[in-house]
């Protein structure tokens, strides 16, 4: 496939969940010289789906396989490179290459960092959101809503707003795929910055945001979190906003600490938001809403919650406080394809919550 503007070709719109019948049979990567393609313009949106639908299988009727922990164990690599992305597009980025770390799409590449594509490049797909005018009762485009039974004809098609009427995959590139050398550093999860002094910043933004982080600064020999009445705090990212925290105990910080004890840190975090039936504000309900559904949701989102401390742990080049081989995946055996997704964009979404300060504060280092 020669390198194209993808906007200038014929996008069938889709939806990443919506399975039709298919004889087509997906192969999951086995070792990190395994890799999908979607070079195929004819199946390409359904090989896409059927082979994510194929991993969320594996991973959930096969929990304790060694299959299953090498493709955990490949996603999270890949994903925690694109913690702004979707659970669906991390895996999809994982099962083309079992290390990607930077890719972005052609018009980016062109017009954000002035670079072209190289002749004769395999683009790598993920599903991209196509905005057209849609209907204000069914939301389809007008080819779609011709098709439909939909009967909504207040206003003309040409009168009607914008907005997401499917998807459809879209190509990325890698910088080496480019005419020029190197990742962009707005490309990068996390700015260079030397591992001590990176330790350092991180300690002093856990401690510096502790609401945010629900994380209270102790002396090194008292472990038990101190509980917190509620208060008031400036949320980071919305400095004009003043938010309510009404949270349960808070996880416990030295104030020198180790690696390992931010790792356990970040992982009790990250529990806090996902697991603990309490408020936060900052994060919408679909993460962490202010009650679990039932018992049975609490490992589950435990083990979410150990998928984004891994996350985290990969980008700031800290070991996570359990090996992929420890983490629960059994806890969502039997889980449908969409309930899998969901959890991974949790995980990314929890990921990427912890992370941005982390980055700010780098990138102003």
């Amino acid at each position: 496939m020669h390198a194209v503007n993808p906007m200038s070709t014929h996008h069938q719109h889709t939806h990443p969940d919506k399975r039709n019948n298919s004889s087509i049979s997906v192969s999951l990567p086995s070792s990190d010289t395994d890799a999908l393609s979607f070079q195929t313009s004819s199946n390409r949106a359904e090989t896409m789906r059927e082979a994510t639908v194929a991993w969320a299988k594996q991973i959930t009727g096969y929990p304790e396989s060694d299959k299953t922990q090498y493709l955990l164990s490949r996603w999270l690599t890949v994903a925690s490179n694109f913690p702004q992305r979707s659970g669906r597009n991390t895996l999809l980025l994982s099962l083309q290459h079992p290390s990607i770390s930077c890719a972005v799409t052609y018009e980016t590449w062109n017009e954000s960092y002035d670079r072209r594509i190289k002749r004769d490049q395999d683009g790598f797909f993920i599903w991209s959101p196509v905005i057209a005018p849609q209907c204000p009762q069914c939301g389809n485009a007008k080819r779609q809503h011709d098709a439909s039974d939909c009967e909504y004809s207040k206003t003309p098609p040409s009168d009607w707003e914008s907005g997401v009427v499917g998807m459809a995959p879209e190509p990325v590139y890698t910088p080496k795929q480019t005419t020029q050398f190197g990742t962009p550093q707005e490309e990068r999860p996390l700015p260079r910055v030397p591992p001590d002094d990176l330790i350092t910043i991180i300690g002093k933004v856990l401690r510096s945001l502790e609401g945010y982080y629900h994380i209270t600064t102790v002396p090194p020999d008292e472990t038990h979190p101190e509980r917190k009445a509620p208060r008031h705090k400036t949320h980071p990212l919305k400095s004009h906003a003043l938010d309510i925290y009404s949270l349960s105990e808070r996880v416990s910080l030295s104030n020198s600490p180790t690696p390992s004890e931010i790792a356990d840190a970040l992982h009790a975090s990250a529990t806090e938001m996902l697991a603990n039936p309490t408020a936060i504000p900052q994060l919408p309900d679909w993460v962490s809403p202010v009650k679990t559904e039932s018992e049975l949701e609490v490992p589950k989102r435990n083990c979410e919650a150990l998928l984004a401390t891994h996350l985290v742990c990969n980008v700031l080049n800290i070991t996570p406080p359990e090996p992929v081989e420890e983490i629960p995946i059994k806890t969502w055996y039997g889980e449908t394809y969409k309930q899998v997704t969901d959890r991974l964009d949790r995980a990314l979404a929890v990921a990427s919550h912890i992370l941005t300060p982390i980055q700010n504060a780098a990138q102003a280092h």
